[in-house]
């Protein structure tokens, strides 16, 4: 009967910790539940009936969202800017240097480049100004600017470490809290 209840027990922290999670409440180690793993095995807690550990052996580990899942909310973030630009001025929401970094973690996730230009005209500002928030992403090292090798007239920019670093972070705390839906795979 003790194993049994044990096995409960397991059972209903998993079920408490994945609803929470669903509402984005904030639990602490709950709410982000991935994975239950134990220090011992399985069948000796629950007599080999079980695929859950004893309650007093869980883990928690952190929610890792995939490349697919950070996409799916990246375009859902870029949809709802363009959708807001057709119903409010845009010099409301000026902030190009947010839009530019959407733009250069979106394209990574899809293993492509931006140029300069491209870069620009997604900002949604006149090109002497997003030329001019580049150079402040630069400077404060979030984006390099590399010339195309076929083309040298043509300069692309990326992120650096620092800031694919910041924005995989960003993406895993707002997918924890539940403000981006995950995929369905």
């Amino acid at each position: 009967m003790k194993l049994a209840n044990e096995c409960i027990d397991c059972i209903t922290a998993f079920v408490q910790s994945r609803a929470a999670q669903s509402a984005g409440e904030n639990c602490g180690d709950v709410s982000n539940v991935i994975a239950l793993n134990a220090e011992r095995p399985v069948s000796r807690v629950c007599g080999g009936n079980s695929n859950f550990p004893a309650a007093t052996n869980l883990k928690f580990l952190p929610i890792q969202p995939s490349r697919q899942d950070i996409t799916v909310a990246l375009d859902k973030i870029l949809a709802a800017r363009k959708a807001r630009a057709k119903y409010f001025d845009q010099d409301l929401f000026f902030d190009p240097t947010w839009a530019m970094l959407l733009d250069l973690y979106r394209s990574e996730l899809a293993e492509s480049r931006l140029s300069v230009s491209s870069l620009c005209l997604g900002s949604g500002v006149p090109n002497t100004t997003a030329l001019r928030y580049i150079q402040i992403l630069e400077a404060r090292g979030y984006v390099d600017r590399a010339a195309d090798e076929k083309d040298k007239r043509r300069i692309f920019v990326r992120l650096t470490d620092k800031a694919r670093d910041a924005m995989a972070a960003y993406f895993e705390t707002i997918m924890a809290r539940g403000f981006a839906a995950k995929s369905r795979r």
